[in-house]
């Protein structure tokens, strides 16, 4: 079982998902087996395993998390070096 996250994770976490909510939120194609559509990114955060994950918001406003080859960038891509996804197809 892995341990809980400690408070300066924690901090980690809040802190880039209120860098997300301050700024333009970038849009981003998501591309996956058998769908694909454009959103928004809403926010990005390590799951316990250390796994980075992204939220990206549709047309209709839902809510999907998704991993970082279905965005088609590199794994821990916006979380500290503050680059934005290459949306050039």
């Amino acid at each position: 079982m892995m341990p809980l996250a400690t408070r300066t994770e924690r901090q980690t976490r809040t802190d880039t998902s209120e860098k997300m909510i301050n700024k333009k939120r970038p849009t981003v194609r998501v591309t996956a087996t058998d769908y694909a559509y454009d959103g928004w990114l809403v926010s990005i955060f390590r799951k316990r395993r250390g796994d980075v994950r992204y939220v990206v918001e549709d047309d209709c406003g839902r809510l999907f998390i998704h991993n970082a080859k279905q965005l088609g960038v590199e794994e821990g891509w916006g979380l500290d070096n503050g680059e934005e996804p290459d949306n050039e197809q």
